[in-house]
């Protein structure tokens, strides 16, 4: 892929050509896995991101030097440490029947509430 991209880059009517292969390093590296780059961030980033594209026509599309900029980004993280957020989805069995049935008792505990306050007495002398 970085010899298609060093080829095309130079020229004018293979713009697209380039647009397209960043786009497509863009989203493999969104879905892809930080272990399986680890080893092959070398082939990507020096033909691809630190090279400069010298043809005017390109170096000017915001759409190739926002591609970049994304690639560039999601190198970065993969070089970070990993963390698990505390607030993720935590898996576990419940159905909708047991939903249901904490709805129907918060209600109750609602109406019981409410009917408290009601039969409140107050003696005003």
């Amino acid at each position: 892929m970085a010899v298609n991209f060093e080829a095309a880059k130079e020229d004018t009517t293979k713009m697209f050509t380039v647009a397209g292969t960043l786009q497509v390093l863009v989203e493999i590296f969104k879905i892809g896995h930080r272990d399986d780059f680890l080893s092959r961030i070398n082939l990507v980033f020096g033909p691809i991101i630190e090279t400069e594209i010298t043809n005017k026509f390109m170096a000017r599309s915001s759409n190739i030097r926002k591609n970049k900029v994304k690639l560039a980004q999601r190198i970065g993280c993969i070089f970070l440490k990993p963390r698990v957020a505390a607030w993720r989805y935590q898996r576990g069995s419940r159905t909708l029947s047991h939903l249901m049935a904490e709805n129907v008792q918060a209600q109750k505990v609602e109406e019981d509430d409410e009917e408290m306050l009601n039969e409140d007495e107050i003696d005003i002398e």
